[in-house]
C-alpha cells in the first residue's frame, strides 16, 4: 500500500498567523470589546478539532482567530460578495482553502 502524500502542510504560515492573532487581540483591547466564550471548558486540550461556524459578519472569523487557542485552517467561498477592502488583503495574508 502506498503512503498518501498531502499537498498541504499543517499548520501553515505560522509566523504570519501568529502576528495576525496578536494584532487581532490588541485590536479587541483597543476598541474595548468584550468577547465572551461560553463553553470553553468543553474544548479539547489536544488532538484534532473541527470548528464549524455559520457567521453573520465578516468580523466573525476574525473573532474566532482571536479567541480560539488553536491554529485554525479556514474553508471558505471562492468569492466574497461586497467585502470590505481590509478583509480582502487579510484573507489572502492569512490564507484559506477556497471551496466552490
Amino acid at each position: 500500500m502506498t503512503e498518501r502524500i498531502f499537498k498541504y502542510r499543517y499548520p501553515r504560515r505560522r509566523p504570519v498567523r501568529h502576528v495576525l492573532k496578536q494584532l487581532i487581540r490588541l485590536t479587541f483591547v483597543a476598541i474595548s470589546s468584550k468577547v465572551e466564550v461560553v463553553g470553553r471548558e468543553n474544548l479539547p486540550q489536544k488532538g484534532p478539532l473541527l470548528v464549524v461556524a455559520n457567521h453573520f459578519s465578516y468580523v466573525d472569523p476574525v473573532a474566532m482567530i482571536g479567541v480560539l487557542p488553536y491554529p485554525i485552517e479556514f474553508l471558505g467561498g471562492f468569492r466574497f460578495v461586497d467585502p470590505p477592502k481590509t478583509l480582502t488583503w487579510m484573507v489572502n495574508l492569512y490564507g484559506y482553502y477556497q471551496v466552490r
